[in-house]
């Protein structure tokens, strides 16, 4: 990499995902050692250290250090504050516009007057884009006036309009960065009908694509959805049933709009423009993707791929080849510098890291012997594909914990068809003025994706076709990126490199080092030292992915954050234990969405034991997704008696037994029951000690029970409510609690202050979702802890809590505090 620029690109890019990434907490520190490494390389200059050619550019990189770390910590100003404004008066333009049957949604830019009405800087700012949405049927939308709107409208309604606060959590949603890394301070929900004050005329792209969905729509219904998808990136009316297999082959990426439309296109634009001279033709190609951009609506991916692209194209002008690597560095320094929070953008990571693994890793993997018999075009496919994945693969991990097996083959399977399929439609929509001709071209392209969909049918269907992987930590990131770089450069030369940096490192500080050659009985010579040297970073790898070290120490109890429900994850150093699995319902698994990627960011490979305090959905919606995908010893249920053969209950040990959890491992309890574990750690059921006459509530026979751990008590409860309360303390199963896990989310129909004076706890906490429509806590609940000078900690507004016990000692932490 002796590319200067490409050298000074990286070196603001670290500095300023040093900002970015380390927050607040690291802006003085790292600013003072960027100005203290600045200074040295300028004014400290023991003779020889820093080498004399080297100076210049080593003081080029420091100050594109500095530069970045400055630019990255002004990342924050690019996110909107936090913001609600409930039934408010709004006016603006509408940049985009789409009716979708059950909803219309679009993007607007709210006008000054409208800003100026919400009290300036107190509301929404002038000129600030928002992503806008109105639910309805066709004929609701069509009576408020909202299916006639088209993009360049300017309308007033009211509506909600909300610039989210930040995730409650670690891992969870970052709505605000989604949002600014979109260009949008946050989303509107109409509440009214639409007033059009303007007619605006829509832009010509907008009504090409209006086009190609129509035409699409008429000749094969219900096509129009992966038609789109592939052509714009717009997933609006992608099927679910079509995107669950386009993501379980992991092949998801083409509804992107990104860095393989824009080759797609270029390529299609190339070969279209042979007749012109070659500047021409580099500018028509130029302008193709400038075009291409224009209909993908200028998202953040295919803008990036176009800049890209079109730096390549614009290189080409000179003289020679421009280094495609040089201009991948300065768009992402000059996207950095536009907005420094891409840095944290999962999108941008992908989409730059993919494209550095097709030119930097493709052509080392090129070398490789085994490939070299292949019809071109596949090994091509093959060494694309394989490239990228190598790239990519950390980042994915990191985002997703998921990592599919099938992938490459489906990659390498649908490559070709699918840019066929662009390249059809793209050509069908610029010859839409001839019927027959734009019909012969959508007609093949929707075969070819019948063909594609049969391929991803089939590979879905292999078993295994992705595995959860446990966040493998930074050290297995670092290894493998330098593992990554050693292998794709030159080796001797940055052998030779390292010694030399080396022997002046260690003569400047008076240590003389001997030299080794080859042959001369250096360690590790030979064949097998070879190989033994090669197997080496893949035997560190696979030792960090599993990480054996990282065993726990003391308690810890997680109350998950999983919206309206309960889920509460226990470790020791010997075991792991969940209580509940949170809700599932037609919008969201807590299973699949929250606890199994928590579990995997922490380690969690296997869950020794699962308590479900009762059968309420919202106790154990997340139980089957866990079931199929996380290896579970033990079941523990309330022993309720008949009341275990409900519908319910029937579920539940349906699940359990369909995953090949044996009767054998579902152990039921009641009141009065022990269980010790290797821990130390004791467990004292105290419920059900009765089965009460409330054949519809699962409540009142909650599983309740005290555990016990290095002299601290924890109180679970369950969601019993004043009946099963009453049975505790008639039967004397009430004792001191250090901590309590305060009843069914705080419910008024859990409080009896009479009750709860028996207890002195340090401090109690609260598992209810944000916003909930049930009130949870109640105000009853949260005065009298507060009266009581009790600390409360609640999920609602301080997102996942920890407890930890170690050392005779006691912490919480919070997502929020």
């Amino acid at each position: 990499m002796a590319d200067g620029w490409i050298k000074f690109s990286l070196a603001v890019i670290l500095g300023g995902a040093a900002a970015v990434w380390g927050g607040t907490a690291v802006f003085v520190p790292g600013l003072a050692l960027g100005i203290l490494l600045t200074a040295a390389v300028l004014f400290w200059q023991p003779r020889g250290f820093w080498g004399y050619e080297q100076k210049p550019l080593i003081i080029f990189l420091a100050l594109g250090l500095l530069a970045g770390f400055l630019c990255g910590a002004t990342g924050e100003r690019c996110l909107a504050p936090p913001l609600t404004l409930a039934r408010t008066p709004l006016e603006g333009r509408l940049l985009d516009w789409w009716v979708e049957g059950d909803n219309a949604q679009g993007v607007i830019r709210l006008s000054a007057s409208a800003a100026d009405a919400q009290g300036g800087a107190g509301g929404a700012s002038a000129g600030a884009k928002y992503a806008l949405r109105v639910w309805g049927d066709a004929a609701q939308l069509a009576e408020s006036g909202w299916a006639a709107l088209q993009p360049g409208d300017t309308v007033s309604f009211t509506g909600d309009l909300i610039q989210p606060e930040p995730p409650l959590s670690g891992g969870d949603f970052d709505a605000p960065l989604f949002y600014a890394t979109r260009g949008l301070s946050g989303k509107i929900t109409a509440r009214s009908e639409a007033a059009a004050l303007e007619e605006g005329r829509p832009p010509p792209a907008w009504r090409l694509r209006l086009g190609v969905r129509r035409w699409v729509e008429k000749h094969w219904p219900g096509r129009e959805g992966v038609i789109e998808g592939i052509l714009f990136g717009q997933t609006s009316r992608l099927a679910e049933e079509d995107a669950e297999r386009y993501k379980i082959t992991g092949v998801y990426h083409v509804f992107a709009a990104s860095g393989s439309n824009v080759a797609f296109v270029i390529a299609l634009a190339w070969a279209g423009c042979f007749f012109l001279p070659r500047r021409a033709r580099i500018m028509a190609v130029l302008a193709a993707v400038v075009f291409y951009a224009l209909l993908c609506n200028g998202n953040p991916p295919i803008l990036r791929a176009s800049l890209l692209g079109g730096a390549v194209l614009l290189g080409r002008l000179g003289q020679g080849r421009v280094s495609g690597l040089r201009w991948l560095a300065l768009t992402a320094m000059g996207l950095f510098a536009l907005n420094p929070l891409y840095l944290k953008d999962i999108s941008f990571l992908l989409s730059y890291g993919a494209t550095w693994g097709i030119l930097v890793v493709t052509p080392a993997l090129d070398r490789l012997s085994w490939l070299r018999g292949w019809p071109p075009a596949l090994r091509a496919a093959v060494l694309i594909s394989i490239g990228a994945q190598l790239a990519i693969t950390p980042l994915l991990l990191t985002a997703f914990q998921r990592l599919s097996l099938i992938g490459l083959a489906a990659n390498v399977a649908v490559l070709f068809l699918l840019g066929a399929v662009l390249e059809l439609g793209l050509l069908g929509m610029l010859t839409l003025w001839l019927p027959p001709l734009a019909y012969g071209f959508y007609q093949a392209a929707v075969w070819l994706v019948s063909v594609s969909d049969a391929l991803l049918a089939l590979l879905a269907q292999a078993p295994g076709a992705y595995v959860w992987v446990v966040h493998p930590g930074l050290w297995f990131y670092i290894l493998w990126y330098v593992c990554l770089f050693l292998w794709v450069g030159d080796r001797e030369k940055l052998a030779f490199q390292a010694r030399v940096q080396i022997r002046r490192l260690a003569a400047f500080c008076g240590f003389r080092l001997r030299s080794f050659s080859a042959g001369d009985g250096a360690p590790g010579g030979g064949e097998w030292g070879k190989r033994a040297r090669r197997l080496l970073p893949l035997a560190v790898l696979l030792l960090l992915l599993y990480s054996p070290w990282d065993a726990r120490q003391g308690l810890e109890i997680t109350f998950l954050s999983v919206g309206q429900g309960d889920c509460i994850l226990i470790r020791t150093a010997r075991e792991t234990a969940l209580i509940d699995t949170g809700p599932r319902d037609e919008r969201r698994d807590a299973g699949e969405d929250t606890i199994m990627p928590y579990l995997l960011r922490q380690g969690v490979r296997r869950l020794d034991y699962v308590f479900l305090t009762h059968e309420d959905a919202d106790h154990t919606g997340g139980l089957p997704f866990l079931l199929n995908n996380i290896p579970i010893g033990r079941l523990i249920l309330p022993d309720t008696g008949d009341r275990l053969n409900s519908r319910r209950w029937a579920e539940v040990l349906t699940a359990a037994a369909a995953t090949g959890l044996t009767p054998a491992q579902t152990l039921y309890c009641q009141a009065g029951d022990e269980l010790t574990f290797a821990s130390g750690m004791r467990i004292s059921v105290a419920g059900p000690a009765e089965i009460l006459d409330w054949e519809g509530d699962g409540n009142e026979h909650s599983l309740v029970f005290y555990l016990s751990y290095a002299g601290y008590t924890v109180f679970f409860t369950g969601d019993m409510g004043l009946p099963e309360m009453e049975t505790l303390r008639a039967r004397g199963y009430i004792q001191p609690a250090d901590f309590i896990k305060i009843p069914h989310h705080g419910s008024k129909n859990s409080m009896d202050a009479a009750w709860w004076d028996r207890f002195a706890p340090r401090a109690v906490f609260v598992q209810a979702g944000a916003k909930n429509s049930f009130g949870h806590p109640a105000a009853e609940v949260t005065e009298y802890w507060e009266e009581r000078a009790v600390p409360l900690y609640r999920n609602d507004t301080q997102g996942t809590i920890r407890l930890m016990v170690k050392n005779g000692a006691w912490t919480v932490e919070s997502g929020r505090d």
